[in-house]
């Protein structure tokens, strides 16, 4: 159960509300302050020891009221920690921060972070902390009075390359500090979207969002799987950034050390607008023993072997060996690639020893870290064979050169010729990617002394195109129809990849409207084919 602490200014607050009244203005909501006294656990870094005792600490948040996914600036005053340094320590760079957990309204925790000043730091005294601001933004989908309480206190010291002092409430952690309510958005969530599976430490991976500050500046960070503890260092992302249009993209870097397995939240802001996406990191687990591969695995003194390994332990230097039958090192010792982040890796290793029999590749010095494979050594002779395979053409044939319509008798009314196209054979050896097209034309078949004609509309054909076995082509026959312009008999598609070509025949059955009223006689037109 949640305690609400009564701000110590409140008599101040009252009075400053009762002038306002009485002049006719009207006041911005008062932030909301109080102070409350907690049992922190401190553990000093290095193994220096823990402290734990009563704190006080105050926390003033303004505006008290808040857009949804809006910026709280937020003013921590701590009073003094039962932690004392265990040296002196001159002009000393140190972080504060504060991470606040959030109840009612919204869930989940925010960090405040204050600048980091230089101090003096005594043995047997506190780290001196001056009060401090710093500003978190509300969750997009606050709503109604948050309620905050304190998780802990974190003192970022600059020395031997950063050293945290966390000190966690062991006691009080249910009492409230303070409280803003949160309202709707007018403009609109800012969004961020990050993996949806997990991903290895070292590893980048792209983030998107929308309805950010068009053009703005965006920072990231990653926190606690409640949105605290957050840390600018273990994710950063150079690369992020917000168009004109405020959509979010850009690539982001976990640390390759220092983040453990677990879920984590990854942070964006861009002065104005906060959005967070949950994270998972799990590091690359092997999942059997080593595997190392060798090509080739044989050849004479100075062959250059291309090595590649498997479920290898993750960012780890891989170092090469020649052994000789008894395993025994000889010949060249190189140090190879790195390891990726999912254990695999690719190098290099030149023989140069006539005793080696196999390759030893293992992780840093230790031979018990890697695994071999065999390699021989030969002087066997090697002839190189060589040929030119050229590129052949688009070519077609046909097998005959006359169609038979056959006769009809005229009736009075119209009837139909019928034939069949002489079979044409097409035969594409340039083995590219082309494709082809084969059409056909006609013109009006007349008599002998031009007197009379059947127009060319009045012929109509239906094609029946095939491909050959083993062209690796398929062919697509045109459609059956009038024709009284070019029409397409059949055609092979081109490819984006791989070989085109082949084998194919073409043939179609001829038709030709004979009007009821014909002159009588032998009418003769020519079909000309064409493959382009």
């Amino acid at each position: 159960m949640l305690q609400r602490m009564i701000p110590r200014r409140a008599s101040a607050a009252l009075a400053g509300a009762a002038i306002a009244v009485g002049a006719g203005i009207v006041l911005a909501p008062a932030a909301q302050a109080g102070t409350v006294t907690v049992t922190v656990k401190c553990t000093l870094p290095a193994g220096q020891g823990e402290f734990e005792g009563p704190q006080d600490i105050t926390v003033d948040l303004s505006p008290a009221q808040v857009e949804a996914g809006g910026k709280v600036k937020a003013k921590v005053t701590l009073g003094p920690s039962p932690a004392n340094s265990t040296q002196d320590l001159d002009d000393i760079n140190i972080t504060p921060m504060i991470d606040l957990v959030m109840h009612g309204g919204a869930t989940g925790a925010v960090t405040v972070t204050g600048p980091s000043r230089q101090v003096d730091i005594r043995n047997g005294q506190p780290v001196p902390i001056d009060p401090y601001e710093g500003e978190f933004f509300v969750p997009a989908n606050a709503d109604g009075k948050i309620e905050f309480t304190i998780a802990r206190t974190r003192t970022l010291t600059e020395i031997l390359g950063g050293l945290e002092t966390p000190c966690e409430v062991t006691a009080g952690a249910d009492k409230v500090v303070a409280d803003v309510t949160a309202g709707a958005s007018t403009g609109g969530p800012a969004t961020v979207v990050g993996p949806t599976g997990s991903v290895y430490p070292g590893s980048t991976f792209a983030l998107t969002g929308a309805n950010w500050t068009p053009s703005a500046t965006p920072s990231i960070s990653l926190c606690d799987a409640q949105g605290g503890a957050c840390s600018g260092a273990k994710l950063t992302a150079p690369g992020l950034a917000i168009d004109a249009g405020g959509k979010l993209s850009g690539d982001a870097a976990l640390a390759a050390s220092g983040v453990a397995d677990g879920s984590y939240q990854i942070k964006v802001t861009d002065g104005a607008k906060e959005a967070s996406t949950p994270l998972t990191v799990k590091a690359f687990v092997p999942t059997g023993p080593r595997e190392l591969t060798a090509t080739p695995n044989k050849g004479p003194v100075g062959t250059t072997v291309t090595l590649t390994g498997k479920n290898y332990k993750a960012n780890r230097v891989i170092t090469l060996q020649a052994l000789d039958a008894t395993g025994t090192n000889v010949g060249n010792y190189v140090t190879g690639p790195r390891s990726s982040l999912g254990g695999e890796w690719t190098g290099t290793f030149t023989v140069t020893d006539p005793r080696t029999a196999s390759i030893l590749a293992m992780e840093g010095s230790n031979a018990t870290n890697g695994t071999t494979v065999p390699f021989t050594v030969n002087d066997d002779l090697v002839q190189t064979v060589s040929g030119s395979v050229l590129p052949g053409s688009l070519a077609m044939s046909q097998a005959g050169a006359g169609i038979d319509l056959g006769s009809v008798t005229l009736n009075g009314t119209e009837q139909t010729m019928s034939g069949a196209l002489n079979q044409v054979t097409v035969v594409d050896a340039r083995s590219g990617n082309l494709g082809w097209s084969l059409t056909g034309a006609v013109t009006d078949l007349k008599l002998a002394d031009a007197s009379a004609s059947i127009p060319a509309g009045n012929v109509s054909w239906t094609p029946a195109c095939a491909a050959a076995e083993g062209s690796p082509s398929a062919v697509v026959s045109g459609s059956a129809g009038s024709l009284a312009s070019a029409a397409q008999l059949c055609s092979q598609n081109s490819a984006a990849s791989g070989v085109t070509g082949g084998k194919f025949t073409a043939d179609a059955a001829i038709a030709v409207r004979v009007p009821a009223y014909a002159k009588p006689g032998t009418y003769t037109g020519s079909l000309t084919l064409s493959l382009s």
